[in-house]
Parts: C-alpha cells; structure tokens; sequence
C-alpha cells in the first residue's frame, strides 16, 4: 500500500470524479516525458503542474533538468547548435552579433540562415535579399572570398576586396585568370562622357590607346594610381596622351 507521501493528490474535476491520484513513479514520469517531448510540456495532468507541490516526490537531477528545460522552451526564438550531432541548445547569452556559440562544442552558428557560421551577408535575411535584388539592379557585385558588397565607381576592373582578395569586377574570377578585359573607358576615364565621347559596352576594348611612359616616384612624380590609389610602389606608369597615372597591374 502506498503511503501518503507518495501520492501526489491534483483537483481535476472531470465527470466522473473529482481528484487524481499519482504516485512517485507516475509524476516523475510526467516530468520525463515533458522533458523528451515539448509536445508534453508543460508537465500536465488534465492542468499543468505546479513543480512546488511536485518537488517532494522528484528527484534532484530531474528537477534540475526539468529547470533547464523550463529556460529552454519558455525562450522564443531559440537556436539550436547548426551541428547535427550535438543540436544543443544555444542561450540567449552566448548570442553576438548574428552568431550563436555553442557552449557544448563550441560550434558557431549563423541565427538567421541557422547553419554554420558563414563569411559575409546571409541570404536568408530579408534585408540582405533587398540589398541583392538592388544590387543586381545597380551593377553591384559581391566579393567570392568573404562575400562583402563591392561598387566600381572609378577605375578599372581590377578590384581589390577588403579582405585583400583580388578579383575582376566583371565575372568574379580571380584577377587575371579571366579572359575579360581589364578596363572601361567610362570608369578608368570618368570625363569621357562629359567630353562627349560615347561610354563602351563592359565587354568593349578599350578606344584610347595610352602611351605609356615609367616614372619613378622619388622623382617628383607622387601622383597614386588612379585606378586603385596606390601610392607606394616605387614606380608608375604616365600616359603622354591623356596623362593618366596609372601602376603596373591597372594599366
């Protein structure tokens, strides 16, 4: 016969009578089974269970666990590890900055595509599908090591990323591992249109030919490339023709 204080006594009134009775086993079951399935949580007879009047009959580790629980359901939101074989749950504290840090493998995970960690935009995020559905209208093109948003407003197709990837604006290939050309009249020569000279087709050749003269910088020669700024190297390259400054690479 069981004792007293091993029954758990819950006012349900239903139509056939007006209290149930659990015993020990019986609601530590419950709060197993609430534990392994959220579609049992909260822990419930016909109402949810109160874990105070509970406690008597459960057992240290499963309170704890079902505590931990508690914080884990109750937190909308959630993000689970992006690791198929861990799938712990991630806490709200160890969440920065669009990364989600599991505390049991340390595997990081992306909150809004909610895979690994990735470099640059995620393109699950509704924002950064505006940002691509411009991009795609304004001729903008993304860096394919670290992903970032780059523009070509001057100069030439020679870009040189952030994250000191170099690649050709035009077909994202690695800088001269391409067969496009390497520069437009109307962004090398951004006066061009002023000039009343029509701007080529990005696939265009070039319609000035430059005459190149190699000037050293110690020389009263400090202008930078105007194509990519570089003001370092020891030399650069003068067109006699349109005066164009220009390094070894861009012109």
């Amino acid at each position: 016969m069981l004792r007293e204080e091993d029954i758990l006594t819950l006012s349900c009134p239903t139509e056939d009578v007006l209290k149930h009775d659990h015993c020990r086993t019986c609601v530590n079951r419950i709060f197993e089974v609430a534990i392994e399935d959220p579609a049992h949580f909260p822990a419930r007879c016909c109402d949810p269970l109160q874990l105070s009047r509970c406690l008597p009959l459960l057992s240290q580790e499963l309170v704890a666990e079902f505590q931990k629980k508690v914080e884990e359901l109750t937190t909308p939101n959630r993000i689970y590890c992006s690791k198929a074989e861990c799938a712990t749950w991630i806490k709200p504290v160890n969440i920065e900055a669009g990364v989600a840090t599991c505390s049991a493998c340390a595997q990081a995970t992306c909150t809004t595509c909610r895979a690994a960690q990735h470099a640059g935009l995620c393109p699950d995020d509704e924002d950064v599908k505006a940002l691509l559905t411009l991009a795609e209208r304004k001729g903008w093109k993304v860096c394919p090591a670290c992903r970032y948003m780059v523009e070509l407003e001057v100069g030439c197709y020679h870009m040189v990323c952030r994250c000191k990837h170099e690649f050709c604006y035009l077909c994202q290939a690695r800088w001269k591992t391409c067969a496009c050309v390497r520069s437009n009249e109307a962004t090398v020569w951004p006066g061009a249109a002023a000039e009343g000279n029509a701007a080529p087709a990005a696939n265009a050749p070039l319609v000035h030919i430059h005459g190149w003269v190699r000037r050293h910088q110690n020389k009263g020669h400090t202008a930078p490339c105007q194509a990519c700024q570089a003001d370092w190297l020891p030399w650069l390259f003068h067109c006699v023709n349109c005066g164009r400054v220009s390094c070894m690479q861009c012109r």
